[in-house]
């Protein structure tokens, strides 16, 4: 049984035979690699610049790479999204820490393990969605 998680506002439990299953565990891997590949720019960005790498930067970095291709456009956006949540949240936290609110340093997020998975998020239901569930549900013969 895999649980497909939608921003909080949907989730769909299923029951996928292997194929199936080996195509949601992909795609999660190909989402865990974006967001390492998305977290790995605003890292190196940051200690080389000393400053925050935005979303349309780093999307324009990483929208070439097998990983983006992989995945639906607004799926892969949606991932390098959290890069920015996670980065934005550190340096909200940094200055908390310089003003002297938190008693330790943050540290800067870190990547995620090379065998681990990250949610596909798919930002419209309707349409993403209801494509990639009809695939799981008919697959081809």
């Amino acid at each position: 049984m895999i649980y497909i998680g939608f921003m909080l506002s949907l989730t769909n439990v299923m029951r996928l035979d292997k194929g199936q299953y080996k195509l949601v565990r992909a795609l999660c891997r190909y989402s865990k690699n974006l967001y390492n590949q998305g977290l790995y720019q605003t890292r190196q960005y940051f200690f080389e610049n000393n400053a925050f790498l935005q979303y349309p930067k780093n999307y324009h970095l990483c929208k070439e790479s097998e990983n983006y291709k992989m995945l639906q456009a607004n799926t892969a956006q949606q991932t390098l999204k959290f890069v920015e949540r996670g980065m934005r949240s550190w340096f909200g936290l940094m200055k908390l820490y310089k003003k002297g609110d938190l008693p330790e340093r943050p540290s800067i997020p870190h990547y995620l393990p090379k065998d681990g998975l990250f949610p596909v998020v798919f930002p419209n239901p309707l349409s993403a969605c209801a494509r990639v569930l009809s695939i799981l549900a008919y697959p081809r013969p």
